[in-house]
């Protein structure tokens, strides 16, 4: 059961034992059963009682430090912790039956024909199913690893013998696929700016959202 208020201005369900919840006076009391119901009537969950929100809560000056020491862009929004590294995006929910964390990746896109929402581009993200865990700063470490990863991938190419002739027709080939992908991260970089500076909200510093 979840307790949502008339009078609030901005539409927020809460949990039963929210602090925020007992404050609501009886006239003003709505019950919806589930999130699912709430959300469909406009609301959003409260960051203070949310699942996400207490472990967040619980890990958040480790988070705060590991964010910062590793220019991770991390914000909690509609009961989900978004980070955002140079080389992905990435989110954690916790599953209403199971209680469980799950983190989701978004692929690599170009952000010119994305989605956007209040300046922010709406990813398209799938299940990471290589890790499980219900730690956020676990996530976090994994997320930095992972990335860190994928960007020494970028020059792979680089290290490819050239002693045969198939050899060095294969590295003009990665070399090719390389710039191409050079210039797409620019194209992309330069949309996420442009983005910026209309909306003045898609920020790439850290940032660190908790809002009741």
């Amino acid at each position: 059961m979840y307790i949502c208020s008339k009078s609030h201005g901005e539409k927020i369900y809460h949990c039963q034992s929210c602090f925020y919840a007992r404050k609501i006076k009886q006239q003003n009391r709505i019950f919806y059963h589930t999130k699912a119901e709430a959300i469909a009537k406009g609301y959003r969950a409260c960051n203070c009682c949310a699942p996400v929100a207490r472990k967040f809560r619980a890990e958040k000056r480790a988070l705060i430090e590991y964010a910062k020491v590793n220019h991770i862009n991390m914000w909690l929004e509609d009961n989900a912790v978004y980070m955002e590294t140079g080389n992905g995006a990435w989110k954690i929910i916790e599953t209403e039956k199971s209680r469980r964390l799950i983190l989701f990746h978004a692929n690599r896109e170009n952000y010119k024909w994305c989605q956007k929402k209040n300046g922010k581009i709406i990813h398209h993200y799938h299940i990471q199913k290589d890790i499980n865990s219900q730690s956020i700063l676990k996530y976090m470490k994994y997320i930095y690893k992972h990335d860190l990863w994928r960007a020494s991938k970028k020059d792979e190419y680089k290290r490819m013998p050239v002693s045969t002739k198939s050899q060095r027709r294969k590295r003009k080939e990665e070399e090719e696929r390389a710039r191409r992908r050079a210039v797409g991260d620019v194209l992309n970089l330069i949309e996420i700016l442009r983005v910026e500076r209309e909306y003045q909200s898609f920020d790439t510093t850290p940032q660190f959202m908790l809002q009741s």
